[in-house]
């Protein structure tokens, strides 16, 4: 994966994002039309059980999927989920996960993602797919 050239520069451009920050997300890997996220686990994204919380994993899902078609997009674009549909396949566990990203189509107002989280072992934990809206990006950041 590009991890110097434009696509990574697209793909991280979420990671200042505070939901990016509150849940330890980093972008590792992009290139075009493709983003992998990281997220590192701990207690505080548990549920009862000791498994990772199910709408964190939708959170990591959406995050690498945006991250995707941000790679696509004019730097005065960027994209808000419209729909996300997940399936949780087996308990995720482990001191980090790795979601995947990949535009399956790039719309003019709404696009198409699919992604899969995997755990430190490979096993596919998840998978989603997303639709998602095009919007203009705010010249004002989140924390001005």
């Amino acid at each position: 994966m590009d991890q110097q050239g434009i696509y990574w520069q697209r793909a991280r451009r979420l990671e200042a994002g505070p939901v990016w920050q509150l849940f330890k997300m980093s972008v590792i890997g992009a290139e075009e039309g493709k983003a992998s996220v990281r997220m590192l686990t701990g207690p505080t994204v548990l549920q009862q059980l000791g498994h990772v919380h199910g709408g964190v994993l939708m959170t990591l899902l959406d995050s690498a999927m945006a991250a995707s078609l941000d790679t696509v997009l004019a730097p005065e674009w960027t994209a808000v989920t419209s729909q996300l549909n997940t399936h949780f396949l087996r308990p995720a566990t482990g001191a980090q996960l790795t979601a995947t990203g990949r535009v399956v189509r790039r719309g003019t107002h709404l696009s198409v993602t699919e992604g899969e989280i995997v755990d430190e072992n490979r096993v596919t934990v998840a998978t989603a797919s997303a639709q998602f809206f095009m919007i203009a990006r705010p010249t004002a950041s989140v924390t001005d």
